[in-house]
């Protein structure tokens, strides 16, 4: 069981997708007036879902096993802040973004902003303030790049480790840091 309360939904519904044997299986999740939902299904095994809100403006992941109850609770509209729990990898990362929290607002706002600047007339936004705004998100990233380094270091065991080096080093450009962590 899934539910959660999503404040910033602008639709009635948020998509999951996750795997299943070999298909992939899409779903529609009603929310309710008050931004709630619950969603049922059945697993046999850790299950990766990713629910998409807003037209499929954010998202976030979450993990399931078999028998669980996961809570959701956060802002559609900052999605890496969102809070999942009900098993030790969705309280781990939960963890891990309670501790990063300022971080990973501030990226938020600034991705946030800078797409708002997007959909603005573009004549509005002048090249040097794209600049920082690019700078700035690179320094944001780096910050969090080290905290997601040094909470690898510390918990070399966990299941949180692995989904933060996903999520922080496998697309770098730079394997030394995969090889470090």
């Amino acid at each position: 069981v899934i539910k959660g309360n999503l404040s910033n939904l602008f639709d009635s519904y948020i998509l999951a997708s996750y795997i299943s044997a070999d298909s992939v299986i899409v779903d529609t999740i009603a929310v309710n007036e008050k931004n709630k939902f619950n969603y049922k299904v059945n697993i046999d095994t850790l299950t990766t879902f990713s629910l998409f809100m807003n037209n499929q403006e954010s998202a976030t992941v979450i993990f399931a096993d078999k028998g669980q109850k996961v809570t959701i609770k956060g802002d559609a509209l900052f999605p890496d802040l969102i809070n999942v729990n009900g098993n030790e990898i969705n309280d781990d990362l939960t963890e891990f973004k309670l501790a990063n929290q300022d971080l990973l607002k501030q990226r938020g706002q600034l991705l946030a902003d800078s797409q708002s600047d997007k959909n603005l007339d573009t004549t509005r936004t002048n090249a040097l303030s794209r600049n920082e705004d690019v700078s700035n998100l690179n320094l944001l990233n780096h910050e969090l790049t080290l905290k997601a380094e040094e909470y690898i270091k510390e918990n070399p065991s966990k299941l949180s480790s692995l989904i933060l080096i996903s999520n922080f080093f496998m697309n770098s450009d730079k394997p030394k840091t995969l090889e470090r962590v």
